[in-house]
């Protein structure tokens, strides 16, 4: 009697130049995506007023910033944010105590929850002092660029001081992201049971890169 064999698919997972654990988890470690690191001058504001830069990321998740920049004395607390439009709603927001700045320029590490975007679309980098008592002498610095036509360090965003768009300047900045690479499975279709000899289409996509190998499960099976 000839015999039967019904196997359901039940995942698959793409390597690309992105490191990703096999099963879906997430990446090993992230990664720059944008950034302007060209520093000629430094810029403070107190409160309320805000600065922003504007970015393009490739990515689809951003983990993390850091920018250039220093504090002088003892300023209070300062709120570093994301957001998909320059006067919106934070999309997640870190808040920096004066002991995570130094007092001298350097680039520190602004750990935001992560967040989900959209690649390509705009997105700002917010910086807005939180105490009310800043002033020049108790105030943190923010360095950036200034740009001209034809020298434009960051082309893909602008620098904004107090609401004003300054063109062709841009503040220094890293972002951080990953993106895990896309796989859509054509046939069969998903969940679907089947038998004999199947052939298993599909396509894959890998924003930060190109693909390396596509590796396949079958119930409890190895990848293969």
């Amino acid at each position: 009697m000839r015999k039967r064999f019904i196997f359901t698919l039940c995942s698959i997972v793409i390597v690309g130049l992105t490191p990703i654990i096999l099963g879906g988890n997430l990446p090993a470690g992230d990664h720059i995506d944008q950034e302007q690191t060209h520093c000629d001058r430094f810029w403070s504001t107190n409160y309320p007023g805000e600065f922003a830069q504007s970015f393009k990321p490739t990515v689809k998740t951003i983990t993390r910033i850091q920018l250039y920049g220093f504090r002088n004395n003892t300023p209070g607390n300062l709120r570093i944010s994301i957001r998909d439009s320059l006067n919106g709603d934070d999309l997640t927001y870190f808040i920096l105590h004066p002991d995570m700045v130094d007092t001298f320029p350097e680039w520190f590490e602004v750990d935001l929850p992560d967040i989900n975007i959209t690649p390509g679309d705009t997105y700002y980098i917010v910086w807005a002092p939180l105490s009310h008592t800043d002033n020049i002498s108790n105030c943190y610095w923010w360095g950036d660029n200034f740009g001209s036509p034809g020298h434009d360090a960051y082309p893909d965003g602008i620098e904004y001081r107090l609401g004003d768009a300054k063109q062709y300047s841009d503040f220094c900045f890293k972002t951080y992201g990953y993106s895990i690479p896309d796989v859509t499975i054509l046939n069969p279709i998903d969940q679907s049971n089947v038998s004999g000899i199947i052939e298993i289409r599909g396509n894959a996509y890998d924003s930060d890169g190109s693909i390396e190998r596509v590796e396949v499960k079958i119930d409890d099976n190895s990848w293969i």
